[in-house]
């Protein structure tokens, strides 16, 4: 059997004693393409800065690539909501270029200056998100659509085994949302990612899975939501609640197979 890129069991996290994710387990095989929905405060971050090692459960184990997390750093791209740091200053003229250069850097590395195939690669990545023809432009002019997908560009120059995206639309405009949702859909065909969000559209973006999470987890081994991931996502309401009304409606393709529960 093949060993999952991520496998967590009966995993419990608490902040100040109170718990946060309670007996999750999930295995991410090879491949796989996960979207990890989940509301505001539902603890999705937490499980994502735990399969990163930023975080230590509480209880449970959490395996990447078959070590603890953080062992593996190197061979994880990860994509944050925005880039933080001197890099996002207005008055900063790093280059799109430049930064996609960034996701090179690595622990024992001394300097920055960029072999002749270090940049061809960077330029590469920067054409699978469609945006070669703005490598030589400062970041900082950039749209926030335009913006992310450098920092995906940046997360994948390094050719990683797992891809890893933290809200990846939050701070994009409605039409920028699915231009990088189409994007999203073609790059790192083969290479095992997680996308975070709290917007169900990101279902459109080429996912092979999804897991809810609110407290527990729920997975369903296609992009499809059951009704107890709707429950779980958004609670159960009255009849006469105006969004229970707007759940009634929601496409019927979202109806899928039942989703796998933690014990």
């Amino acid at each position: 059997m093949t060993q999952p890129v991520v496998a967590i069991s009966d995993l419990t996290f608490a902040y100040n004693g109170q718990a946060v994710l309670s007996g999750v387990d999930l295995a991410v095989a090879p491949g796989e393409r996960l979207a990890v929905l989940g509301p505001n405060g539902g603890g999705k971050t937490t499980l994502l800065k735990l399969v990163l090692g930023i975080l230590q459960p509480s209880a449970g184990t959490i395996r990447v690539f078959g070590e603890e997390p953080g062992q593996g750093s190197r061979r994880i791209g990860y994509v944050p909501q925005r880039l933080e740091g001197a890099s996002a200053r207005k008055d900063l003229p790093v280059r799109v270029l430049e930064v996609t250069l960034m996701g090179l850097i690595a622990p024992g590395r001394n300097g920055f200056r960029c072999s002749p195939d270090e940049v061809r690669r960077g330029r590469q990545a920067l054409d699978q998100v469609e945006m070669l023809p703005f490598a030589d432009r400062r970041f900082c002019d950039l749209s926030g659509g335009q913006q992310q997908r450098t920092l995906i560009a940046r997360a994948l120059v390094s050719d990683p085994d797992l891809l890893i995206l933290d809200e990846p639309t939050a701070n994009i405009d409605p039409q920028g949302k699915f231009c990088l949702y189409e994007v999203l859909s073609r790059i790192g065909q083969g290479v095992t990612s997680i996308v975070v969000s709290h917007d169900m559209s990101i279902l459109a973006a080429g996912v092979t899975a999804v897991a809810c999470v609110n407290g527990r987890l729920l997975h369903a081994p296609r992009p499809a939501l059951t009704k107890e991931m709707v429950d779980l996502l958004y609670g159960v309401h009255s009849p006469s609640c105006p969004l229970e009304a707007f759940l009634r409606r929601m496409p019927p393709d979202l109806a899928g197979p039942p989703p796998v529960e933690n014990r």
